[in-house]
């Protein structure tokens, strides 16, 4: 155990280094492009692999870097939610850097229905950036109460970080005002299907996540939205490894999206 532990570790280095390298080499080389700032969850990058453990170049984000002058941050916490990229995007912007065009990938940690523990541990996590945000902590903390579901889930009650009206009202403004935002959007989950992840998924997740997906795709007026909430069963079997992260396949229909979007067309 001590040694796949260890060699599993050298992987994960090894593959940072050589990647990290291939970032510099097309930082440099595309300095003087548009420059996006791409925020992303786990969906970030191809999980199946631990060659590709937070590698951009396993995902649209290394596609993009090749061609414009891309910051990313990908998964940069183990739940990385909308309050991250809000807290990193307004800090930066505050502090003078600006953005040709600016990508979320986020969402998905936020509105799915997990045990009640953990929403709290991730939201007790963040009260620093809720705090920046100017949001009331207390908001968060009366909706963990909140029943989101009937189904106990490995021995718990289930809930999110935030209800639907928070989101309206108070987060998708802040989203609203960020230009030439592009966000990208939630598929449905199969409920009988669990690709390569270890066990099932809530009951609920899919009505729960398409509620607050429809949401965004409804309220952010305006602005980019990469729209995949109609893939079919067979859709989400061909373009995801586990209903939730995308394989190649997948990714490349994201870059055909992204760059659709970025040539007007």
């Amino acid at each position: 155990m001590v040694l796949v532990k260890i060699k599993n570790r050298l992987i994960i280095c090894t593959t940072k280094i050589l990647y990290q390298s291939r970032v510099f080499y097309y930082k440099i080389k595309n300095r003087k492009k548009k420059t996006i700032f791409i925020y992303t969850d786990s969906r970030g990058y191809e999980v199946s692999s631990l060659w590709n453990k937070k590698n951009p170049f396993s995902s649209y984000v290394g596609d993009l870097m090749k061609e414009y002058y891309v910051e990313h941050h990908i998964c940069e916490y183990s739940s990385t939610t909308i309050i991250d990229f809000l807290y990193e995007y307004y800090r930066k912007t505050t502090n003078g850097k600006k953005y040709d065009y600016v990508i979320a990938h986020v969402g998905l940690v936020d509105f799915s229905p997990r045990p009640r523990s953990m929403a709290m541990e991730i939201v007790k996590n963040k009260s620093h950036k809720i705090n920046f945000l100017k949001w009331d902590l207390k908001l968060f903390n009366e909706h963990l109460k909140k029943e989101i579901s009937s189904e106990v889930y490995n021995g718990e009650s289930l809930s999110n970080l935030y209800d639907r009206e928070f989101l309206k009202r108070k987060i998708i403004p802040l989203l609203q005002n960020i230009p030439n935002l592009i966000y990208i959007g939630c598929n449905p989950i199969i409920s009988d299907w669990r690709g390569n992840y270890w066990q099932d998924r809530p009951k609920d997740i899919s009505n729960i996540l398409m509620e607050y997906n429809d949401l965004m795709l409804h309220e952010l007026k305006g602005k980019e939205f990469v729209d995949i909430k109609n893939w079919n069963e067979s859709d989400i079997k061909k373009y995801t490894v586990d209903n939730i992260h995308l394989n190649r396949l997948g990714y490349d229909v994201i870059t055909l999206k992204l760059k659709q979007i970025f040539s007007g067309n």
